[in-house]
């Protein structure tokens, strides 16, 4: 009988994911979530309740690490482009179920099989991360819009590091995160537990897979669209294990940011999207502030290190600005320079 339901689910769930019609496969997405949240269901596509989350059978890893990479897709696609609802009411009030089923289908996914989901995770980095974006969708300085193909896909990568990084580990130095955790833990007591920190230890695969992750992330040259940049600061801030434990990869996100966040960013006062122009750029600086606060309050024990290197930085970048400004005031005021 177990197998008998079994064979049923699978069956009927790889139906619904292949249909084109999103509605449908959320339906799928939504009995998978419920699969992997009840541990007596857990045990008819293979899992061992006997074994921890690294040394469950082939089996089961290949299942839950199919669902993951249907699911991953669901990130780097702009859902009120697809025709699977018949009224705009229908999809407004669907759009936050299905956030909420692919968000914690993801987790799910990833703390049942944490090795290949980071494997996962990192082939479908460097997938974003290798796109280019596409020419329709840019403003008059050649930058991308939000509705660019590229721009979707980075910030939907981005909901995903969130997801994995922050939602997914039980940290032990921060306390928000226990007690959600524990809360949790009482209200739903045979559902699967979160990763905890410890597993990126010593040189762990789930440390070194993040320090790749960190290495590729670094590597992206999105050539100052401020878009693009603006969706790379969030994936560098969410790799908190990681600077935990090597914290010259640390060094290199803070040179990073510090660095961008001095750049000179193009303007075009005399072109009809010169507003929204101007609103990207101080969104971008704003992220590159908010990507080191949010470091800054995560792991303050690690950071108070990089306090009197990054305090010198801070201070040219004031010094230099400073500087500019009372030059400004002795001279006539002189034409803007398309820069911000």
């Amino acid at each position: 009988l177990c197998k008998s339901i079994r064979d049923v689910c699978l069956g009927v769930s790889e139906c619904c994911m292949r249909s084109s019609d999103l509605s449908i496969r959320l339906k799928a997405m939504t009995i998978w979530s419920y699969i992997f949240d009840d541990a007596d269901l857990l045990t008819l596509i293979g899992y061992d309740a006997q074994k921890n989350v690294f040394a469950q059978s082939d089996r089961f890893v290949g299942v839950t690490v199919g669902i993951m990479k249907f699911v991953l897709n669901h990130f780097r696609v702009q859902f009120h482009d697809l025709k699977s609802f018949e009224t705009e009411e229908e999809w407004q009030s669907s759009r936050n179920n299905l956030k909420c089923i692919i968000s914690r289908l993801l987790q799910q996914c990833f703390v049942l099989c944490p090795l290949k989901g980071m494997e996962c995770i990192g082939q479908f980095s460097m997938s974003v991360l290798s796109g280019q974006p596409d020419a329709q969708h840019v403003n008059s300085i050649g930058h991308c819009t939000i509705q660019n193909t590229q721009y979707v896909a980075l910030d939907g990568l981005g909901d995903i590091y969130r997801i994995v990084f922050e939602n997914s580990i039980r940290y032990a130095t921060h306390k928000h995160s226990i007690h959600a955790f524990k809360a949790k833990k009482n209200t739903t007591a045979q559902r699967v537990t979160l990763i905890d920190e410890s597993a990126f230890d010593g040189d762990s695969p789930l440390l070194m897979m993040a320090q790749q992750l960190h290495a590729l992330v670094l590597k992206y040259d999105c050539a100052r669209d401020t878009q693009l940049s603006s969706r790379i600061y969030p994936l560098l801030s969410a790799m908190i294990p990681l600077y935990s434990r090597r914290t010259q990869c640390l060094q290199l996100t803070f040179d990073r940011l510090l660095t961008d966040f001095q750049l000179k960013l193009p303007l075009n006062p005399s072109s009809a999207d010169a507003f929204d122009i101007k609103c990207n750029a101080v969104a971008c600086k704003r992220r590159t502030a908010f990507a080191l606060l949010h470091i800054a309050k995560r792991i303050p024990h690690v950071c108070v290190q990089f306090i009197q290197p990054i305090w010198k930085q801070v201070m040219a970048i004031i010094n230099t600005n400073f500087s500019s400004f009372k030059g400004l005031k002795q001279k006539p005021a002189q034409p803007q320079n398309g820069t911000a």
